[in-house]
């Protein structure tokens, strides 16, 4: 399965102190590199300036000096120099935000985490300082604040008290060597962004593919597990916090295998679990059960929503079921009201009159038949003649066939996916039966009496029971896809859904294509036949919104319809141009006998 990167970012007060700390090797116990884009006077300096703006703004709390980020490495990257290691991270980062940055390379006690701790400036050196000139004497107090009269810096005897000062006019009073900080470091979404960003550095130098990490996306729909350190305290309530997000996230396997969308299993959970947790915080602050609870009621309303899918799916199947039914019954009476319709309304002249049609019919395909054949013996050469006649270089202009859609490349098998997700409907039926006993036995444990102790101790035995068996068989649903080679169910889901759309939308284009060249075809058949005119052939494809070119083709390469239908058709065009020959002679002739 692959692994979700960790990067933790942190506001440093004292960023001289903590720098300090990260490159000391006395106070580390594996320090392998350090690496610094600035000399120690811009530190110095930049603790400087944001301490003077924090203490202008009259800001409450602690002045914010600089930002670090902790970076976990793969374990395997101890395999590089730590030096180019470390510069090369430092490096990306700073070409990217262009600030500057100092580093160093950790491991813990343990030789378990390799890690870069980088600290880096919201603020950039200006190229020329800002240079401020006093217009008159300015004075200060103890605490730095600009003061309007000398009075309130003198003491008792007259005398300026101790650290006050007095800047004098056309003396500088203040001199800028940063810019303002760089608010993009304060937004709610530089860090998914580092994290996408230093995720991808780390995957381009991880040499096995199994160890790439992704970035977990805490807008989508499961929720993150806790990470509980060494002696932690709090270490039990994070490990039964982490029991339920692991409870959500199984309902949200099986919510995606019930065919709930995204988007509702999105809405629940901004609605029932990130507002009133927020609320929460704000009026009781943090309190790990308080947010149990609150989860608990959100699984309670998925369940409940997988219940109601998974209900209208079956009315809609059966409704579809009903109508399928209804239609061929309808099709079946329809056929068998024309059928006795016909024999009744079947009257002795209409039988003569169709038995009359039938023999002329008959004596006209024998006639055909005959003039086919007599005109095949001897209609090579007649054949060739018109064929010239019909077009000086035996080319004619036809519609142009469009393209063939091209299949899509898909990367996955198409069956293979359907297996794995017949799998998970099944193990989904299961699931669904064992909430539906379930939820009996809550209605009848609520049902019975407060005094009968025997069987509802009883009836909760079952229910915790039914309830340890529905979570086994909902981390299933993530076994099954991870066995074959999918990070998640929506992972899976996901990939299904795209691929399914893929085959679909090419199915459609197929329909569409064939279609359209079954219409292209008959148009060519009635340009030849001279039944229909190219210009408006091509207005009628025109109006179906059909993008239509026209080619040219010779006339013995167009295959001949050599069906009855078709030598009969070519058969009286050649009738009707030996009559429009013989005419045109016997106008010769009484024209050269007048």
């Amino acid at each position: 399965m692959q692994r979700h990167s960790f990067i933790l970012m942190t506001k440093l007060p004292n960023v001289k102190g903590r720098i300090s700390y990260i490159k000391s090797s006395k106070k580390q116990e594996y320090l392998y590199a350090t690496y610094d884009t600035a000399d120690g006077s811009f530190w110095s300096d930049l603790a400087r300036c944001n301490q003077t703006e924090f203490a202008k703004n009259g800001t409450t709390g602690k002045c914010i000096e600089a930002r670090e980020l902790i970076i976990a490495l793969p374990e395997s990257f101890t395999s590089y120099k730590e030096n180019q290691l470390l510069k090369y991270f430092v490096d990306k980062f700073k070409d990217k935000y262009e600030v500057e940055c100092v580093a160093a390379l950790h491991h813990n006690k343990r030789k378990t985490n390799y890690h870069i701790h980088l600290i880096f400036s919201e603020r950039r050196l200006l190229d020329e300082p800002t240079l401020k000139i006093a217009t008159r004497n300015m004075f200060y107090d103890e605490n730095g604040r600009h003061v309007r009269t000398k009075k309130e810096i003198l003491d008792e005897d007259g005398n300026i008290r101790k650290k006050c000062k007095i800047i004098k006019k056309c003396e500088v009073y203040e001199k800028i060597i940063f810019d303002k900080k760089d608010v993009q470091f304060k937004q709610d979404d530089f860090l998914e962004k580092v994290k996408v960003f230093l995720t991808e550095e780390i995957n381009m130098l991880v040499k096995n593919p199994d160890e790439k990490l992704k970035v977990f996306d805490r807008n989508g729909v499961y929720l993150p597990m806790k990470k509980i350190g060494k002696n932690n305290p709090k270490a039990e309530e994070i490990r039964q916090d982490n029991e339920e997000r692991t409870r959500w996230n199984k309902s949200v396997d099986q919510a995606l295998v019930s065919d709930v969308t995204e988007k509702e299993i999105l809405e629940i959970k901004k609605e029932h679990i990130i507002k009133p947790v927020k609320e929460s915080i704000e009026q009781q602050g943090n309190q790990p059960s308080l947010f149990r609870i609150i989860l608990g009621k959100a699984i309670s309303l998925l369940e409940k929503l997988i219940m109601k899918v998974k209900e209208d799916a079956i009315k809609v199947a059966e409704k579809v079921k009903e109508a399928v039914v209804t239609k061929e019954e309808s099709n079946v009476q329809t056929v068998e009201a024309k059928a006795s319709s016909v024999v009744e309304n079947a009257t002795s002249k209409d039988v003569k009159k169709n038995v009359r049609n039938n023999r002329m019919l008959d004596s006209a395909n024998k006639n055909s038949t005959k003039e086919i054949e007599r005109d095949s013996e001897a209609g090579k050469q007649k054949s060739e003649k018109l064929s010239d006649d019909f077009s000086e270089n035996h080319l004619v202009e036809l519609i142009e066939e469009p393209e063939k859609p091209d299949a899509p490349l898909l990367e996955y098998d198409v069956k293979k996916l359907l297996a794995i997700y017949d799998i998970l409907q099944d193990k989904n039926e299961e699931i669904v039966s064992a909430q539906k006993r379930k939820n009996k036995k809550i209605l009848e444990l609520d049902n019975t009496s407060k005094f009968n102790i025997v069987k509802r101790n009883s009836l909760s035995v079952e229910i915790h029971n039914l309830e340890r068996d529905i979570e086994e068989m909902q981390g299933e649903l993530s076994d099954t896809v991870q066995k074959y080679g999918f990070d998640t169910v929506q992972s899976f889901m996901k990939v299904l859904q795209s691929v399914k759309k893929a085959v679909t939308d090419y199915q459609s284009d197929m329909k569409i294509w064939k279609e359209q060249c079954d219409l292209i075809k008959y148009s060519n058949d009635k340009i030849l036949s001279g039944e229909l005119t190219l210009d408006f052939a091509i207005e009628l494809l025109e109006q179906k919104r059909y993008k239509v070119k026209t080619v040219k083709k010779d006339l013995n390469d167009i295959p001949k319809d050599n069906s009855f239908f078709g030598k009969l058709s070519r058969a009286k065009q050649r009738a009707e141009e030996d009559n429009q020959n013989r005419e045109d002679k016997r106008y010769v002739r009484n024209r050269t006998i007048r």
